[in-house]
């Protein structure tokens, strides 16, 4: 997306791990760019987090020019990413729709301890899950 420019055409777009970091940074971004009549799926572990951010952006407003979704969910876990597609799936779709975007930046900051002294069990099978939640 170069500056200045959007996305044409309504477009879904689910970011994962939105309540912090990149992936809020990525949320902000994808709020001013997304075209007219498209959906932003913001999910993360922190519903606090969740709803800061779309207080943030301005919530979804009386008409607005794209429709604003906080989602929880612990990706984590095969329950947690099954809980998200679900919600996901019963959003109402935007007419005419485009585009579906997956921004999955759900994931932990483990790679100092990955690649440092040892990793418990516990630590790896959640990094895994991150890693590969979508897969």
């Amino acid at each position: 997306m170069r500056e200045g420019g959007g996305l044409r055409g309504p477009a879904l777009c689910v970011v994962s791990g939105a309540s912090r970091g990149l992936g809020r940074a990525l949320s902000r971004l994808l709020r001013r760019r997304l075209g007219p009549g498209s959906a932003l799926v913001l999910s993360g572990r922190s519903a606090t987090g969740l709803r800061d951010l779309e207080a943030e952006l301005g919530g979804a407003g009386p008409e607005p020019r794209m429709r604003l979704h906080c989602l929880p969910a612990d990706l984590s876990s095969p329950a947690g990413l099954r809980h998200l597609l679900a919600a996901v799936r019963d959003l109402p779709r935007p007419p005419a729709l485009r585009r579906l975007l997956l921004i999955n930046n759900a994931v932990g900051v483990f790679a100092k301890r990955l690649l440092g002294a040892g990793c418990s069990p516990k630590r790896w099978d959640r990094y895994s899950h991150n890693k590969g939640g979508i897969w």
